[in-house]
């Protein structure tokens, strides 16, 4: 649980993000090793050594399709983990070591640098939007059409019902042991500025959104949708939450929609769609910790992880490099940016 909360003011965004750093920095003192071996999700053998103080250690078992070892070698001070990952390496191993960015001196020289998440932003007036709006609206006019969805914007009178009844329950089905939900509090506040979309099929509520507006920005902090879920998504429940949404953004003078956070990876499925929404990638200051890529002593590295994206140069691209689709990344994020590598040949192919 994050001690200090997210601000959304962007001039007091990034004192905070140090502040969260300083204060999660302890967690960080003492490295946790964990030998993870298995199949991964696209058929592959795989060994992977991870290094950190275990944020994401259940991001990354989602690799696996199997494990078939887990080993807990116990924990190291922090000042010993360049050696521990450069004696993991060898051998055919891939390193990832998760530290707080507060330490990012400790960074081994030739490694790649990724994240938990990455941020994405909808920016209305772009061309990564624009050449998909059309698209996006005639999917979505076509299903609000089929199934006669409308929409209502509604306050913190049915905050209560859309917690308990469409988010809670929906984002639980979604990440299951990985769920971390938003407070109702939160999304109180964010209601005094903002709004709750309602999609209503009929005058039955199928699903919707909590939105908060900052100056030209409108901020996305919630979604939900009634059972059963597997219909609701194949109709276009959400699809039409989010086309009500930018139809309202556009027609009020908003500039940026931001969806957010996405796992950092080509083949993420939250990551895809809000790509296909005309959403570029950015790195978020948020996010206290940054993930180190060593890629084993032999350069190779699993397909699966090929996907991962890596930030080098201001761009978001994923591993495998040469197969790789670029993402923009948002210049005021320049600190988060890995610096370039030693030498070309210490690159992957």
């Amino acid at each position: 649980m994050s001690i200090i909360g997210e601000p959304m003011h962007p001039g007091v965004a990034p004192w905070a993000s140090w502040l969260k750093r300083m204060a999660l920095s302890p967690r960080s003192l003492l490295v946790r090793e964990v030998i993870l071996e298995g199949e991964l999700r696209d058929g592959s053998p795989a060994r992977l050594v991870y290094l950190g103080e275990g944020e994401s250690l259940g991001y990354l078992k989602q690799f696996f399709s199997r494990i078939e070892g887990l080993r807990d070698d116990g924990r190291y001070p922090i000042w010993g983990l360049r050696r521990r990952a450069a004696l993991w390496r060898v051998g055919g191993n891939l390193v990832i070591a998760e530290v707080n960015r507060l330490f990012a001196f400790l960074r081994p020289r030739d490694s790649l640098v990724s994240y938990p998440w990455v941020r994405q932003k909808v920016e209305l007036g772009e061309g990564a939007y624009r050449c998909r709006k059309k698209r996006l609206d005639s999917n979505a006019r076509r299903r609000i059409r089929r199934y006669g969805y409308r929409h209502e914007l509604a306050g913190v009178e049915a905050l209560g019902r859309f917690y308990h009844e469409l988010y809670a329950p929906y984002i639980r089905y979604r990440y299951g042991e990985l769920t971390h939900l938003r407070s109702y509090r939160e999304l109180e506040r964010a209601l005094r500025s903002g709004f709750l979309l309602k999609v209503l099929e009929g005058e039955e509520w199928v699903a919707g959104e909590v939105y908060r507006k900052r100056g030209d920005a409108l901020i996305f902090l919630a979604t939900g949708c009634t059972t059963p879920y597997e219909r609701r998504l194949r109709h276009g429940a959400l699809a039409a939450a989010k086309y009500f949404s930018a139809r309202w953004a556009r027609d009020h003078g908003i500039a940026v929609i931001d969806l957010l956070r996405s796992r950092p990876h080509a083949q993420d499925g939250l990551f895809r769609h809000k790509l296909n929404l005309g959403a570029q990638a950015s790195v978020d200051p948020w996010v206290h910790t940054a993930l180190w890529l060593l890629l084993p002593d032999n350069r190779t590295v699993p397909p699966l992880f090929e996907r991962l994206l890596v930030a080098e140069n201001g761009r978001l691209s994923e591993v495998g490099g040469m197969r790789a689709e670029a993402h923009p990344v948002d210049s005021t994020s320049a600190e988060a940016v890995r610096e370039a590598a030693a030498s070309a040949s210490d690159r992957p192919s």
